[in-house]
């Protein structure tokens, strides 16, 4: 059986020619510990001479050099326990499981239910730990939730006009520079990068109204 999507228009994904990477030693579904047996392809294995790539470029690659398509390259092979029939790799091929990439992480979703209902609802257990390409250990395993505990993991777009330049890039290279000055390693979610940005600039704002404030109480006393 073939995997769910990982994202709704799988026509953009192609294959790039590159080397692989070493394979993470654990499974990583975010809840497991078993070591990894398999590679699983995220994205699948798009057409074309690069169908075995463990990266992949979402978009239109014509007129795009190799540099530029390079830099936009995206790791999608992982390591998961099982062989594709019983496990981690297995729930993932028999849709037991859903990898999805949002906003630039790959998540694990785990469905609730029986098979065969007529509505079939997803819970979310967190980031791939570790992403595909990450270096260092996985993290401590998180305690599983059940029933009300559980975290529900929402993804939130934003939309740029379409003669803005690259305005998605932009955002991603502002927020992976304030990851590297803030010293992550390896980097968070971009929701985490993106909520400390709010943050910055809040306090900065604040600082901007103080200054002022302050300048006119002085100016006042003169």
């Amino acid at each position: 059986m073939t995997p769910l999507k990982a994202i709704e228009n799988m026509q953009d994904v192609h294959g790039v020619l590159s080397e692989r990477y070493p394979r993470n030693k654990v499974c990583a579904n975010p809840e497991c510990d078993k070591p990894t047996e398999s590679t699983h392809h995220i994205f699948g294995r798009p057409p074309g001479p690069n169908s075995s790539s463990w990266f992949v470029y979402i978009g239109d690659p014509a007129g795009k050099n190799d540099r530029e398509i390079a830099k936009r390259a995206i790791p999608h092979g992982i390591g998961l326990c099982g062989h594709g029939t019983k496990d981690c790799h297995g729930d993932v091929e028999a849709h037991r499981a859903w990898i999805k990439y949002e906003d630039g992480v790959f998540v694990w979703y785990e469905r609730m239910g029986d098979e065969g209902e007529s509505t079939i609802t997803w819970h979310g257990l967190g980031p791939l730990d570790p992403q595909p390409f990450a270096w260092g250990d996985k993290k401590k395993k998180r305690p599983r939730k059940k029933g009300d505990e559980k975290r529900k993991t929402r993804t939130k777009t934003f939309r740029f006009p379409d003669d803005a330049e690259d305005g998605r890039g932009q955002v991603e290279d502002g927020l992976e520079e304030l990851e590297r000055k803030l010293g992550y390693d390896p980097p968070r979610s971009e929701g985490y990068r993106l909520m400390d940005a709010v943050h910055f600039a809040n306090a900065w704002v604040d600082d901007e109204i103080r200054k002022v404030v302050t300048s006119g109480d002085a100016a006042d006393e003169c």
